[in-house]
């Protein structure tokens, strides 16, 4: 695809590459909220977002907010561990499995829930998100509203709101890497196009910080950050503090626990900067959002 305009519109070059590094499931559990005041004031990250759903996204999204990050609405869907569940905000039974909470994968809210149901939920969040603190984004838990109709529906409530969708620059192929069938992705591929046109920020990259593993995430950081091609990246973590809530919780704690040593860790700063890359929050591309 042609260079993302977005770059241009942030000040940057088109050989540039901004980085929005992101703090995925804050509010998940209490473990996730001093480890993202403490990146925030590191300044090792540039967003977090929040999942309303949850037990403690209400403290997660007022400290965030009053410390001045840039916070959005990581969009909950999907219930996924065991025996820690939570429900939708809204009453629609469709939402919900048999014991009331949202189901556990993508596949089984994609299957059973209706887009307007969808839309209600995420509006829903994203209104009780903003009554706690200043909101510039929303994202996806799990991917999970990264079908078309689900997708199109969430993008209309987010910027009815004013707020950045976090939406991939992928064309119909890229959509297919994703696991949408043919029809799917070029259904995706031409609503993304739109909304390029139409002035809506997007980003080119989608990259992460590992979880099924705690081996050395400083390092796979800095390379991935080396290998990282021009344009605008969100590059997601899900960083945790080592406490036995999070251990009951998470069967993937340790590499949450590692994101966070990694990116705590002294002088990662100055190494990022190395690297030539321009780390930026979402609110920054919520100022180039069509008036």
């Amino acid at each position: 695809m042609h260079v993302n305009p977005v770059l241009g519109r942030l000040g940057l070059g088109p050989k540039d590459r901004a980085v929005i590094l992101h703090v995925d499931d804050v509010g998940m559990c209490h473990a996730t909220i001093p480890a993202a005041v403490e990146l925030h004031e590191a300044r090792t990250v540039s967003s977090f977002s929040v999942m309303v759903p949850c037990a403690w996204s209400e403290l997660a999204t007022r400290t965030l907010t009053a410390a001045g990050a840039d916070v959005g609405v990581h969009w909950t869907i999907t219930s996924e561990w065991p025996y820690y569940r939570w429900s939708p905000v809204t009453g629609a039974p469709d939402l919900r499995d048999r014991d009331g909470r949202f189901p556990a994968t993508n596949d089984q809210i994609r299957a059973q829930a209706s887009p307007g149901s969808v839309s209600v939920e995420l509006a829903a969040q994203l209104d009780r998100a903003t009554q706690w603190g200043r909101i510039s984004h929303c994202d996806s838990h799990m991917g999970a509203i990264g079908t078309p109709e689900f997708m199109v529906a969430a993008i209309q409530v987010a910027l009815e709101r004013g707020v950045v969708p976090f939406v991939p620059r992928f064309d119909a192929e890229g959509w297919r890497q994703l696991g949408l069938d043919e029809a799917a992705a070029a259904q995706a591929g031409a609503h993304i196009a739109q909304l390029e046109e139409a002035g809506i920020p997007l980003v080119d990259h989608l990259r992460s910080l590992p979880l099924d593993h705690a081996d050395d995430h400083r390092g796979y950081l800095l390379a991935l950050l080396d290998d990282l091609p021009p344009g605008v990246c969100h590059l997601y973590c899900h960083p945790a503090m080592d406490t036995s809530e999070l251990r009951d919780l998470c069967n993937d704690w340790p590499g949450r626990v590692a994101n966070f040593e990694a990116l705590r860790s002294d002088g990662l700063a100055d190494e990022i900067a190395k690297r030539g890359v321009t780390l930026v929050p979402y609110s920054s591309l919520q100022q180039l959002l069509p008036q």
